[in-house]
């Protein structure tokens, strides 16, 4: 059973293994980011009428919530050392409306709002050593830039300054050296829908491009091996989950169901896959090997999902 720290009390609010609120206006669970120890995921759900954070035992399927409140919560990432979660937050705002990214300390429970900008967050990452965030949000014009901000809450800055693009999905490689995302053209005379796999370096600043497929990709993150994971739109405009290799170009189809799966996180160890899809209506959270085998749901709260 998991015990957190929720609003400074220690609680272990454990759902049965594939249960929810059924009270709920959506099932929608996702996200599936790695503890540090790489036995439990975190992820969201909508099974309590808004978005709340959980955490998933990947033996058991057996999850916590993490928050409880009237606001949307989304994108939980433990800090590298465990001490620390870092997820973004509709609070203060309509729905949807505009964001910040919070910080919450696991002993104590207390929680610290790292950005001030109401801007719409969708995502974070943060770096190997702990002590840099990362997260998509409106730039120039209009479009998403790179904004990278120190766990402090000092040092925000717009990494990328790219107008004519918009970029999304933004993860650290493992050694910390680099920034990997997808980008794709916006405004005016921006008529290819495909997306890029980019690679940003932090000491010169520059940004290449690695992978092109001439379709949209998202939700791209390195694996232990340095091989990027992400989700690609096939041509039956559903996504699959594929892996790129730099050094020798090859890229694996790992996921090939007619249903979208999207967001995939590599296993600290490297042998498992988390990732989120579509396979029964609702999203759900599945985990697989390296290989792309042994698929099973861990979520399971949709209606006859198994």
């Amino acid at each position: 059973m998991m015990k957190h720290v929720l609003f400074g009390v220690m609680v272990s609010s454990v759902l049965a293994f594939g249960a929810a609120a059924q009270d709920d206006i959506s099932t929608y669970d996702t996200w599936g980011s790695w503890a540090p120890d790489g036995e439990s995921l975190l992820g969201y759900s909508y099974s309590f009428g808004d978005s709340e954070l959980i955490e998933i035992d990947i033996e058991t399927g057996q999850w916590s919530r993490l928050t409880d409140n009237d606001a949307n919560d989304w994108f939980p990432q433990y800090t590298p050392d465990g001490h620390q979660l870092v997820y973004v937050s509709d609070r203060g705002f309509e729905p949807f409306g505009g964001s910040e990214i919070f910080v919450r300390d696991i002993a104590t429970g207390e929680e610290r709002q790292l950005t001030h900008d109401g801007a719409v967050k969708m995502g974070v990452s943060i770096s190997a050593d702990g002590h840099h965030v990362i997260f998509p949000s409106p730039g120039e014009g209009g479009a998403n830039d790179i904004w990278m901000i120190n766990l402090d809450g000092s040092g925000l800055r717009n990494l990328s300054h790219t107008a004519h693009l918009r970029e999304d999905g933004p993860s650290f490689t493992r050694d910390g050296s680099a920034l990997i995302y997808s980008a794709r053209a916006v405004g005016e005379g921006a008529h290819d829908p495909a997306s890029q796999v980019m690679r940003l370096d932090l000491e010169s600043g520059q940004a290449r491009t690695l992978l092109a497929l001439g379709t949209r990709i998202d939700g791209v993150i390195e694996d232990i091996e340095g091989r990027v994971l992400f989700a690609h739109l096939n041509a039956r405009e559903n996504r699959n989950i594929a892996r790129f290799d730099p050094e020798t170009g090859e890229i694996e189809i790992l996921t090939r169901h007619d249903a979208s799966d999207h967001r995939p996180f590599p296993s600290p160890d490297g042998r498992l896959i988390s990732f989120s899809t579509y396979r029964w209506g609702n999203s759900e959270i599945y985990l697989m090997d390296a290989q792309g085998r042994q698929m099973r749901n861990l979520t399971r709260t949709t209606v006859d999902a198994d």
